[in-house]
């Protein structure tokens, strides 16, 4: 897979790593990209989180804020970016036949929180509140690679409109439903939250 590769810019007096993109150049800061598609100061900020959309561009966000931490040395932030990028790595070795796609990266990211604040809760029952508090930290790290995530209403929403999309009435309608509800909620939310909301609608349990 090709990775993505900062190369240092100069404009207007100011100095930055920037990114060959389809549109321009894309900038770095600590906190967001700045797409810029002349040398003026013509660009278009975007949140890390909606701009990540596909896995090229994951993986350059976890290469660039690994050298972050590394310079920082941030131990947490630097050891969960490590086992992030290791676990897709491995995603991406089991998936020979397939080019790796951000969805493979969000489904990583969230089965990483999950099991961290699954240990935080078998910490807390054995009194070991400091390394709960770690494991709950940890979860917060890796959620912020997620997509901003969905409210209740707005899952609920979507899903009404694909269920009156493909003309679903029973419970036996779900597949069809979630076919085309998938795309739209995928990693921007709780996937048994989605489940219950559609099941609800078309009358299940």
């Amino acid at each position: 897979m090709r990775r993505a590769t900062f190369v240092t810019v100069s404009a207007g007096g100011l100095r930055a790593s920037a990114v060959p993109h389809s549109s321009g150049l894309l900038f770095r800061s600590s906190t967001r990209f700045v797409l810029a598609t002349s040398a003026r100061a013509d660009a278009r900020v975007f949140p890390l989180r909606s701009y990540t959309t596909t896995a090229e561009e994951f993986v350059g966000k976890l290469m660039a804020d690994l050298k972050e931490a590394t310079m920082a040395k941030d131990k947490v932030r630097l050891g969960v970016i490590r086992r992030l990028r290791s676990e897709i790595m491995n995603k991406e070795k089991l998936n020979v036949d397939a080019k790796l796609e951000f969805g493979d990266c969000v489904k990583v990211v969230q089965q990483m929180a999950k099991q961290c604040e699954d240990s935080a809760k078998e910490f807390d029952k054995i009194n070991q509140a400091d390394t709960a508090a770690k494991e709950r930290e940890e979860a917060r790290l890796l959620r912020t690679y997620l997509p901003a995530q969905l409210s209740e209403a707005e899952v609920q929403q979507l899903a009404e409109e694909a269920v009156k999309a493909v003309g679903a009435t029973t419970i036996k309608d779900m597949k069809n439903v979630m076919a085309t509800l998938g795309p739209k909620v995928q990693g921007k939310s709780d996937p048994s939250l989605v489940g219950e909301i559609v099941r609800k609608l078309l009358g299940g349990k």
